[in-house]
């Protein structure tokens, strides 16, 4: 056995104990007695928690003595410190690990491995890269926090020890992969080009294991089907299209619905910016497959459009089952002998409202069909298409139709009064959109995402508008019972379990959006809060020409919690006013907005 050599560390046998200096004798048996009951973790070796016991004991000992206290006093310098030998270097770092001195023990981690190399060594490293990965977590520092992670592996593949402790670390960086991705779109595409190299190889990695994006294999994440389907939502509107068409159309090929669908769009936003109709009549080729289970004759009715096969077109609109689109298309044709001025107003309001701002550098693009029909490269595109084409290319070659194109009229809809999105829903393997009914001409509704691109944490999108009928139907007893299901959701989505389920069934539009990025908000920084509804009381209830409104008071006690503890400077027990906007979706009563009066 090899010499010992000595070890001093800052600690002390007060602190070892958790004691102050200037303790009763008579509290250190009971502080003695808890230190005991904290039993560390199982994977260190019975030597070193031999040795934790025998020094616990013996500093009680020396406390809980008066002559022996007072002795030690004598010797004890004025910093404290603790003098071992390094074969007992595990159980004085264990000790600063307990006492949570991390910077210490990572201050000395290269010398500890040099001083005293040991498998509970390397666990105590490792377990303080952790504990200061958590930390980092906490404070939103991903970047940080995996460096940490990476840190405590290293430590422990090089001692090639605790195989079951790195597989924890590595689950732990897995569940926390999906803000990591979305932290490192965060940037400008410019600025960052090996942060987004970063992020998409990581999400493709997390598409790889989950077997896709209606995939239900495990990834690690801890994301259930609804909630990875949310996660690709706020990732998308931080992607370029250049980058969701490599995504999407390798997605694709699985074959996924979902995939083929959300290629389709950025490769129609693609070739209408960039003026290069090849990208369009590839995405004709992903809505022809999806044709063959989903109504998507509108979207194929628009690439029919852009690639300038007007007769085509309007074979894909006689087949469109949306009689709400098509009814606004011929409002806009009402004057004309064919529907073509209704599906170019349609057209540039769905690129506008509905597919362009589902990518992060589209957003302020210009959306003008006679623009993109004037441009040379689309003009000898078209040109060589209805020369050349075999007709399962393009069933219906007609010269460009740019000459037919009208001027779209201004104010033809209203974005506020539309709100014409759509949310992507999972069922049986699919991914849906899902349509709706305003009452007023609206675009197509929309198979986009929930994520702006500033920051602070990204705020969700509006969410689908539900079809309104029969509002007159709304009672103050139903209304009690939705305000009062709300609550529950609440209590759900932003408590300690973190579930979302019922809150996005309940809510929609800007409250659901609002209230899913606060839960993931909550959960990222694991906090919770616990409601307890003390009245609940239905004041009005007003039928709109589309929604119903309800203002109600609440009286409430929420209690915050952060780490554990409860806030009391966050938490508040007080009655408030809140005005609610109903809608009704088939049979189900939801939430579209609430504001607090």
């Amino acid at each position: 056995m090899s010499t010992p050599l000595p070890v001093c560390l800052p600690l002390d046998y007060y602190q070892i104990l958790g004691l102050p200096p200037q303790c009763a004798f008579a509290h250190v048996k009971p502080a003695y007695t808890d230190r005991i009951a904290q039993v560390p973790r199982r994977e260190f070796t019975a030597t070193t928690l031999q040795q934790r016991e025998q020094l616990l004991q013996h500093a009680a000992e020396v406390l809980a003595d008066p002559l022996q206290r007072e002795a030690y006093h004598r010797d004890r310098s004025e910093r404290p410190s603790l003098l071992l030998d390094n074969h007992q270097l595990a159980v004085g770092l264990l000790m600063l690990y307990e006492l949570g001195e991390f910077q210490e023990i990572l201050k000395r981690e290269q010398d500890s491995l040099q001083l005293g190399d040991s498998q509970d060594v390397r666990l105590v490293i490792a377990l303080t890269h952790r504990a200061a990965a958590e930390e980092s977590y906490r404070q939103a520092m991903l970047s940080t926090a995996f460096r940490e992670l990476e840190s405590a592996q290293k430590v422990l593949r090089e001692g090639d020890c605790l195989p079951a402790v790195q597989q924890e670390l590595d689950a732990l960086g897995r569940r926390w992969r999906p803000e990591r991705v979305l932290q490192l779109l965060a940037g400008p595409p410019e600025e960052s080009a090996s942060c987004r190299a970063e992020a998409l190889s990581v999400l493709n990695g997390m598409l790889e294991e989950r077997e896709g994006i209606e995939g239900s294999a495990n990834d690690g994440s801890g994301l259930d089907r609804e909630e990875f389907v949310q996660f690709i939502q706020y990732v998308r509107r931080r992607l370029t299209v250049v980058e969701q068409q490599e995504l999407f159309e390798r997605e694709a090929s699985r074959p996924s619905a979902a995939a083929q669908y959300l290629a389709a769009q950025a490769l129609i936003a693609r070739g209408f910016v960039q003026s290069e109709p090849e990208w369009v009549r590839r995405a004709r080729g992903y809505l022809i497959k999806l044709s063959q289970r989903q109504d998507v004759n509108l979207e194929l009715a628009v690439c029919a459009l852009l690639l300038g096969q007007v007769d085509e077109a309007e074979k894909c609109l006689t087949r469109c089952q949306e009689e709400q689109p098509l009814n606004y298309i011929r409002s806009m044709s009402a004057s004309e002998p064919d529907l073509l001025p209704g599906l170019c107003c349609y057209s540039e309001e769905w690129l506008k409202q509905e597919v362009f701002p589902a990518f992060r550098d589209l957003h302020t693009a210009n959306v003008s069909l006679q623009a993109y029909f004037a441009r040379p490269s689309v003009q000898t595109f078209l040109e060589q298409l209805s020369e050349g084409v075999p007709q399962a290319e393009a069933p219906s070659p007609v010269s460009t139709p740019r000459r037919r194109i009208p001027a779209v009229p201004s104010g033809i809809v209203s974005v506020a009064g539309v709100a014409g999105l759509a949310v992507l829903l999972l069922g049986g393997g699919w991914l849906f959109a899902q349509r709706q009914d305003t009452g007023v001409p609206v675009v197509r509704p929309q198979t986009t995402d929930t994520l702006q691109t500033a920051e602070p944490p990204p705020q969700v999108s509006p969410a689908p508008v539900p079809q309104v009928t029969n509002t007159t139907e709304m009672s103050a007893s139903r209304a009690d019972q939705v305000l009062r299901d709300w609550q529950q959701a609440k209590q759900a989505a932003l408590g300690p379990q973190y579930s979302t389920t019922a809150l996005q069934t309940l809510l929609t539009g800007k409250a659901q959006n609002i209230w899913l990025d606060r839960a993931r908000q909550t959960r990222a920084a694991g906090d919770y809060w616990k409601y307890d509804l003390r009245d609940l009381d239905v004041e009005t209830v007003a039928v709109r020409s589309n929604n119903v409104e309800v203002v109600a008071r609440v009286a409430e006690v929420a209690n915050f919690y952060r780490r554990g503890s409860l806030q009391p400077d966050r938490s508040y027990d007080r009655p408030y006013r809140v005005r609610y906007q109903l809608l009704k979706d088939r049979s189900q009563w939801r939430i579209g907005e609430m504001k607090v009066l």
